[in-house]
């Protein structure tokens, strides 16, 4: 799940920053790719080539979690905070359901 604080919204599935990784990795990879080739930039390619592969993967697995979710986004209408008397705190939510509309709050 990954949360955006600035809507309150949470949706299934994290792979923006697996992405913001990837980018990182092929910038890298471009900058050996501009230097001198030699042996220890080659293996420095292949291990980044390797990292981008299993970056996509996971990418991929996080993607095909998220579509097989039954929600499609929980957001939070109301925050009761942390009460000591009663040593609890609760939230009410809106559960969007995948393709079916709101399952409702609570």
């Amino acid at each position: 799940w990954r949360y955006d604080a600035t809507t309150q919204v949470a949706r299934p599935g994290d792979w923006e920053a697996l992405e913001k990784a990837v980018v990182k990795v092929k910038e890298e990879q471009a900058k050996l790719a501009a230097g001198p080739q030699n042996g220890p930039t080659k293996k420095a390619q292949e291990k980044n080539s390797k990292k981008v592969a299993e970056l996509d993967k996971l990418i991929k697995g996080q993607k095909a979690r998220s579509s097989s979710s039954p929600v499609t986004q929980v957001k939070i209408v109301h925050r009761h905070h942390f009460s000591s008397e009663l040593q609890r705190m609760s939230v009410v939510v809106d559960v969007i359901a995948n393709g079916s509309g709101s399952l409702g709050s609570g």
